[in-house]
């Protein structure tokens, strides 16, 4: 009778210990698996009578942007997320920054010769969409988050960093935050913050370039030939910029 109890309360004793560890050991995922989104748009217009030129001529502009979003469970707690994408845009006031160029960029150089003109070339005009630098463009940017949730799964906070790049700028960002949901999930408060450090590359129209690679002289280079008009309609030859102007060096 004795070896009968002794076996019965060993088996009671060992079913509870696997009831107890098998409750501790499973926990519900944040993220089953990996999941991987596709988007993308497209956006067109053809600009008639366009606002931008002052109703007159087209405004045409095309944007499409893919994007891909992959998130991958680490465990059952954390998830990392990669979201990466382009926009690539053509658009005609984009390009118009500067009509004269003709040359440069446009032919795979450094935008900076659009003074060069070869004989013959159409006079730059802001009605027409030259081949500038700008004139087609892909902004690329990205960002990579990693968030854990609690337990409970109703305290989460992330860090993520991210980047964005364009012909004319680029900028690196960081980030981070946390989040509190109560009601059975249906509130959230939460505080998140960013920081992103910029670079700017401005671009300048040739007329201005031009006068600084000239020493402001208006017989030299791109204005070499040039007849320039004051107000009254009269040829000159003490044209200048905005007095004082001068390359931005100090871009914040």
């Amino acid at each position: 009778m004795k070896k009968v109890v002794v076996i019965i309360f060993l088996f009671v004793a060992a079913f509870g210990f696997s009831q107890q560890d098998s409750t501790l050991v499973y926990k519900k995922r944040v993220l089953d698996q990996t999941e991987v989104d596709f988007l993308i748009s497209y956006y067109a217009q053809d600009g008639d009578n366009a606002a931008v030129t002052g109703g007159i001529g087209t405004e045409e502009l095309t944007d499409i942007t893919p994007t891909i979003v992959i998130s991958v469970p680490l465990n059952e707690d954390d998830v990392l997320t990669v979201d990466a994408g382009i926009s690539s845009y053509t658009s005609a006031s984009s390009s118009n920054l500067n009509p004269f160029d003709k040359t440069g960029a446009s032919n795979g150089g450094e935008g900076h010769d659009d003074d060069r003109l070869a004989p013959g070339d159409v006079t730059g005009s802001p009605w027409v969409a030259s081949s500038g630098a700008s004139r087609q463009d892909v902004w690329a940017s990205g960002t990579v988050d990693y968030s854990h949730s609690s337990d409970d799964r109703n305290l989460i906070w992330n860090a993520n960093v991210s980047f964005a790049t364009e012909f004319d700028y680029s900028s690196i960002g960081f980030g981070g935050g946390i989040a509190k949901q109560f009601n059975d999930k249906n509130t959230e408060l939460g505080a998140h913050v960013k920081i992103y450090l910029d670079t700017w590359n401005p671009r300048y129209p040739t007329e201005l370039d031009s006068y600084l690679e000239v020493n402001g002289n208006l017989n030299d280079g791109f204005f070499e030939g040039v007849t320039i008009w004051d107000q009254n309609g009269n040829a000159s030859t003490q044209w200048q910029p905005v007095d004082g102007f001068a390359l931005i060096k100090d871009k914040g």
